[in-house]
């Protein structure tokens, strides 16, 4: 594996994250939280959202070609990215409120209802991207939903 492969797999499976054998989606989105925590500034940034999104897309497909595989499980910047889109509206979330998206976010990232399951249909890096994206937008609309009727 050359250097660039080794870099783009770094940043793929979230620092590593993803290899874990055990649930690495999950992990990958326990990432997004610790980082949310971290930087929330920053991860509410939308130009970083596109950020993500456009690098995830260009990362997963260098993944695949290298790999053949379509959408490999120990990929994860796709579910940090719909994590961080889950609470995107509200850089200052308290804790219960993040535990609140991230149950929501890993529900429709696994169940993945409608709209969500047929977009990983789509071609290469943007299947493995949308489908998490989706999630974490409707996570982020009934996430405020919850918020606002909890006030």
């Amino acid at each position: 594996m050359s250097l660039v492969q080794r870099i783009n797999r770094l940043y793929a499976t979230g620092l590593g994250i993803g290899e874990l054998k055990i649930i690495p989606g999950t992990l990958g989105s326990l990432l997004a939280v610790i980082i949310y925590f971290l930087i929330p500034e920053i991860v509410s940034n939308p130009i970083f959202i596109l950020l993500i999104f456009f690098s995830g897309v260009l990362s997963c497909n260098l993944d695949e070609k290298r790999t053949s595989l379509k959408d490999d499980s120990r990929i994860v910047i796709d579910e940090m990215a719909g994590m961080w889109l889950t609470f995107f509206l509200r850089p200052n979330l308290l804790v219960s409120q993040v535990i609140i998206g991230f149950v929501l976010f890993r529900f429709f990232d696994i169940l993945k209802p409608g709209l969500i399951d047929s977009s990983q249909d789509l071609a290469g890096g943007l299947g493995v991207m949308v489908d998490d994206l989706l999630a974490g937008l409707v996570s982020a609309g009934l996430l405020q939903i919850i918020i606002v009727v909890m006030k």
